[in-house]
């Protein structure tokens, strides 16, 4: 077992860190023209998105192992990224000063540093003797072998309603954010710096949204507000977060109604719309191993992360809708 795994994200750990490696590289190349830049590009973040995705499936059913708050550390550290990432951007926009270095090179090279500190992380992580455990405790509880597919339809039939909430919760988050709410018009003008740069969008929606998404799944470590079964009453309850920022005053909505003009109701809005999603996005992936059997929670931890990247896909996709052409 633990061959496989460490063989696993090994290789992929090393494909995402090939891609952005080459990605950092082609910063620093000023000789090529802009299709041949922009085709190696596409190229290498198709590689990189490709070896995250299959990273992130693989993290969560190893995570899906271990006891829940192991699912929330792992959710955790991803919102934690992006608030890193959204707070630089803030940095470098502010003011309009020249930084004297190139902040996208930076951003490649930062991302190299971290995949290949994650790469000797992850094998002082299998050799722990809590993941030693669990995942012998794994292999002893499992049955003689049956068809693959067996195991994927009793995994499916014990947390069809947990992919279906996870993935919904992150359809409604995609579905409004960014596309929507990047497009607020800031009323008061707080953020307008000296040479013009307008902070409103990338503090109040970029970077609020990362720290409330943070201070959610930071939340569910600490207490369950919602059982297994009612967290899809809240998780619905989403829903109506569409039509608020839709009244809200945003540029190019299709509701043309301003019901809620105050850059205040945007900025509450956006807190509650953050923190929900982290808290009730952590609950879901928390939830959905621990309904399966001991057995099928590695595959069923696969599952729930492919669920949520479902849910984000459609609502990205269908957040063109909410905007007027």
């Amino acid at each position: 077992m633990y061959a496989s795994i460490c063989l696993y994200f090994h290789s992929h750990l090393s494909w995402f860190f090939s891609s952005t490696t080459l990605q950092a590289s082609l910063v620093k190349v000023g000789h090529l023209n802009a299709d041949t830049f922009m085709g190696f590009l596409a190229v290498s973040c198709m590689f990189a998105g490709a070896a995250t995705s299959a990273l992130q499936g693989g993290m969560f059913g190893l995570a899906g192992l271990l006891p829940g708050v192991y699912t929330q550390s792992l959710l955790l550290g991803q919102a934690l990224a992006g608030l890193i990432v959204a707070g630089l951007n803030v940095l470098f926009l502010r003011g309009g000063v020249d930084l004297g270095f190139n902040p996208a090179f930076v951003y490649f090279i930062t991302s190299c540093i971290v995949a290949f500190f994650a790469l000797f992380a992850f094998v002082w992580v299998v050799r722990t003797p809590v993941m030693k455990y669990y995942a012998q405790h794994d292999t002893v509880e499992s049955s003689p072998a049956k068809p693959k597919e067996y195991e994927i339809r009793r995994t499916f039939d014990a947390i069809y309603d947990q992919l279906l909430i996870v993935g919904y919760n992150f359809f409604i988050t995609l579905l409004v954010f960014p596309s929507l709410t990047s497009k607020i018009i800031d009323h008061n003008q707080w953020l307008v710096q000296a040479d013009g740069t307008n902070l409103f969008v990338p503090v109040f929606t970029f970077l609020l949204f990362n720290l409330g998404d943070v201070v959610g799944r930071t939340l569910s470590a600490y207490g369950n507000l919602f059982t297994a079964y009612n967290l899809r009453y809240a998780v619905l309850v989403r829903t109506l977060f569409v039509p608020a920022f839709l009244l809200c005053d945003v540029k190019f909505s299709i509701v043309s109604a301003v019901l809620f003009n105050s850059d205040l109701w945007y900025i509450l809005f956006m807190i509650l719309f953050s923190v929900s999603s982290g808290y009730l996005g952590a609950q879901c992936m928390m939830f959905g191993p621990q309904c399966a059997d001991v057995r099928d929670r590695e595959c069923a931890g696969t599952m729930m992360a492919f669920s949520l990247t479902i849910g984000l896909l459609i609502g990205s996709w269908l957040s063109f809708l909410l905007i007027a052409d």
